[in-house]
């Protein structure tokens, strides 16, 4: 933000973006205008982690790239809704999926994470926390806490969303957004 001469911004964050996302509203209040949290956790061993078969359904990479895509939105969105949804139409076209390394590394810095429990009430910048009702990769629990833990923090769950909720309910997550940012 320094080198882009951005004095302070709204600030959001999804999954292990969330995590971002807190420490910079924690190390750098001035600078987060508004937080928003989106499928969080605060990390550390007061968050609540995915099933084991939820992870290593994630970490699986192996296959075609369809067949990684098709693992992905597995996760991603509910079953009752990919059951009456072809997740393609609602997502990006996909062309690759990330390597093994790249999986690895994020996994050991996501999982490597000390936390910001203690440390979100240090929170100053207005908070919205939007979590997904059926989140399997990141336990809507989770959005509770940073709420309940962050002073004034708003929350919204999305019936019936998961980790994917931005690209199940587009104008739904956007209106939750642009309402808190209008505040």
């Amino acid at each position: 933000m320094d080198a882009l001469g951005i004095f302070s911004a709204h600030v959001i964050g999804l999954s292990m973006g969330a995590s971002v996302a807190q420490e910079l509203a924690i190390s750098f209040p001035a600078k987060v205008t508004r937080l928003i949290l989106v499928a969080g956790e605060c990390g550390g061993s007061e968050s609540v982690r995915m099933q084991p078969e939820i992870l290593t359904r994630l970490m699986d990479k192996s296959g075609a790239v369809q067949d990684v895509v098709n693992r992905m939105f597995s996760l991603l969105f509910p079953p009752s809704w990919l059951a009456l949804h072809d997740p393609a139409s609602y997502c990006p076209e996909i062309y690759e999926t990330t390597g093994d390394e790249i999986v690895a590394r994020q996994a050991a810095a996501f999982f490597s994470w000390t936390g910001a429990f203690s440390r979100l009430v240090e929170v100053r910048s207005p908070a919205l926390v939007i979590t997904g009702t059926d989140d399997v990769i990141v336990p809507p629990v989770n959005s509770r806490i940073l709420s309940r833990r962050i002073s004034g923090a708003e929350m919204v769950e999305i019936p019936g969303t998961g980790h994917g909720l931005m690209y199940q309910f587009p104008d739904q997550f956007s209106e939750c957004v642009l309402r808190f940012l209008d505040h």
